[in-house]
């Protein structure tokens, strides 16, 4: 226990813990394996120069094998290298998970911006056919499978191949399972949203916009989804504020605003006039 709070350079070693253990037998009353602990540690590199004196092991001053430990010749080369290997490796195991971690965080980050970047053109008006054209053209478009069965964790990849041949409930299935191992990837929490609201399910899909549109890559671009929505669900205020929204964001609401199917039943309310002149610059 008193190595908890160490800093690495003082972290137990095999041979500390090793010794930190007789010490323990040692208090407890049981000389035979606090004997072999100390042993053991000996064998390991690790020097006793504070054995004869250690109040721990009091109990042991009497034993003949506590003082044959004791008078060991010192470590020689092969022990002082052993000693070193010990503590390499006492370093290298207190700081590995924190590298791992922050490479793992850093490769997480670049996968989603990447992510991001892959929906965004799919999505594109222009750019999307050629994306998935060229998709189909590398088989990348093609749901990833093992020995001939889908891949029993699909990836993003996966859901986005789904999507991409219009599978909608197999792509929400693929969408689902990535944000079940990955609840901050932005690509599948709006490929999810988008799929639902093609597959027709909006009273599933409306949440899973409103998740989609917390992440700031895909605010403007699903709140505009999350306004056709609703207005497809017959609620007009709410997809008026979600359309403005998908504006403040940044969308380019002009290119969809008077074609979009879903929107068709608020062309005839005022507010849509209003929405329209905004967006043209005249509010």
């Amino acid at each position: 226990m008193r190595f908890t709070n160490a800093p690495p350079s003082s972290r137990p070693t095999a041979g500390s813990r090793l010794y930190n253990t007789a010490c323990a037998h040692a208090l407890l009353g049981q000389p035979d394996e606090a004997i072999a602990a100390l042993a053991a540690s000996a064998d390991a590199g690790y020097r006793l120069d504070a054995a004869p004196t250690d109040s721990d092991l009091d109990s042991l001053r009497d034993d003949p094998r506590f003082r044959a430990i004791l008078n060991r010749p010192a470590p020689g080369f092969l022990g002082r290298v052993q000693q070193l290997m010990s503590d390499a490796e006492a370093v290298y195991a207190h700081y590995a998970p924190g590298i791992r971690h922050n490479l793992d965080s850093m490769a997480e980050a670049a996968e989603a911006q990447a992510q991001g970047l892959a929906q965004s053109i799919m999505q594109h008006e222009r750019l999307g056919p050629i994306a998935r054209r060229l998709a189909s053209l590398v088989g990348t478009d093609k749901p990833a499978t093992r020995d001939g069965q889908p891949d029993a964790a699909p990836s993003l990849a996966t859901a986005q191949a789904f999507q991409q041949a219009e599978d909608w409930a197999s792509a929400v299935t693929a969408y689902t399972a990535v944000l079940e191992r990955q609840p901050q990837n932005a690509a599948a929490a709006f490929g999810r949203a988008y799929c639902l609201h093609m597959s027709g399910d909006l009273a599933a899909a409306i949440p899973a916009h409103q998740r989609a549109a917390t992440f700031p890559q895909f605010k403007g671009i699903a709140l505009y989804n999350l306004g056709c929505a609703y207005a497809r669900t017959n609620k007009p205020d709410e997809a008026f504020e979600a359309l403005h929204g998908s504006h403040e964001a940044g969308f380019d609401l002009k290119r969809y605003l008077e074609t979009d199917s879903d929107l068709e039943s608020l062309h005839e309310d005022g507010r849509f006039a209003v929405l329209r002149a905004r967006i043209n610059g005249g509010l």
